[in-house]
């Protein structure tokens, strides 16, 4: 089968997506299909993701191609920028598309207010679902891929698969610091909840300078910035720490969430919808100063030797078994082959 992967973004941008369509290709690669990546030069970075071995990567504003299935990582109005006669399946997997499953105050005020808190291109998929932009454009794909049991969508030929994890290479790898550490793994944004990872961090370090607080990517004063780390070292890194902060506002899904816990970490998260949904085991919060409290609580139940975090490990293996990558990525595949032969 040919199958491309399409997506709005440069796939140079090193995010979420861009990682989620690697894996597919690796995944469809080793199954004998023939896979191709086709990509917009939008937000390009000098540095960022290659394409696996033996997977074709084409990056330019238009696209005119052949297949036998297409899939498209969903942003609205841009699918005629990739022309093809073969069936299209739109991936919903932008936040802003699903303005129910964020917090409360995300898409609050209005587009300059949006924009300030978000992005220009949050604002306007936000904008374009509120407006039913979003529910006309979807008739245009023959299938509809949502990753989060919350999504809702009005379409004919809907598929729910989650995203997934590898559990061969996220697991335990290291044990825990002899200093008391918590973690942020994302980009310093406030979509991602970093004001209110620093913020908690300086609440905490008021009351315990004994508690360290580090994060992939800058730093400040209260918080130890590792710059950029590679996903290669990320297992040591999120089994090393005590636990994972995770306070994002906006998400359809929390691929972190899954990093951590299958490293056997613990994490304290955000109870909007998206994260609620995944049905594991989460320690959640809202604010900075309900964030430090969970903090200082669970650092009080460690120092006194009441936190069994082999029993933790295990607990959090166990939970997102479900997630399992060879569980997951075989259903994705009988979606491109069921689509396909609707054509």
């Amino acid at each position: 089968m040919k199958v491309a992967l399409l997506h709005h973004l440069s796939l140079s941008y090193v995010g979420g997506g861009e990682k989620f369509l690697l894996e597919v290709a690796s995944f469809l690669r080793g199954r004998g299909h023939d896979v191709e990546i086709r990509s917009l030069p939008v937000n390009k970075r000098k540095e960022g993701f290659k394409p696996p071995r033996g997977v074709r990567w084409v990056e330019k504003f238009f696209h005119n191609f052949d297949a036998d299935i297409a899939y498209f990582l969903y942003a609205p109005l841009v699918r005629n920028l990739f022309k093809t006669d073969a069936p299209v399946i739109a991936g919903m997997h932008g936040p802003p598309l699903f303005p129910e499953l964020q917090s409360h105050d995300t898409f609050s005020g209005n587009l300059v207010e949006i924009i300030r808190k978000n992005d220009f291109y949050s604002a306007l998929e936000y904008w374009s679902t509120k407006a039913g932009v979003v529910k006309l454009d979807l008739k245009k794909f023959e299938a509809i891929h949502l990753i989060n049991r919350a999504m809702r969508v009005e379409h004919p030929n809907t598929f729910y698969i989650p995203l997934f994890i590898d559990l061969d290479f996220y697991k335990p790898r290291s044990k825990k610091r002899k200093e008391f550490t918590v973690l942020f793994v994302g980009r310093p944004l406030r979509m991602k909840g970093f004001d209110i990872f620093t913020e908690t961090a300086t609440l905490v370090r008021k009351r315990n300078k004994k508690i360290k607080f580090l994060a992939t990517g800058p730093g400040n004063e209260v918080v130890e910035g590792l710059g950029f780390v590679p996903e290669e070292k990320l297992p040591e890194l999120y089994s090393s720490v005590h636990l994972v902060m995770y306070p994002s506002r906006i998400d359809t899904f929390g691929k972190v969430i899954l990093e951590a816990l299958a490293c056997g970490t613990p994490v304290l998260t955000t109870p909007i919808k998206a994260h609620k949904a995944l049905d594991l085991p989460l320690l959640y919060s809202s604010t900075p100063k309900g964030f430090a409290k969970k903090i200082l609580n669970f650092y009080e139940r460690d120092k006194e030797s009441r936190i069994d975090y082999q029993a933790i490990s295990r607990k959090c293996r166990e939970a997102v078994k479900k997630y399992d990558a060879s569980k997951i990525l075989p259903k994705f595949e009988n979606m491109l082959e069921r689509v396909a032969k609707t054509n």
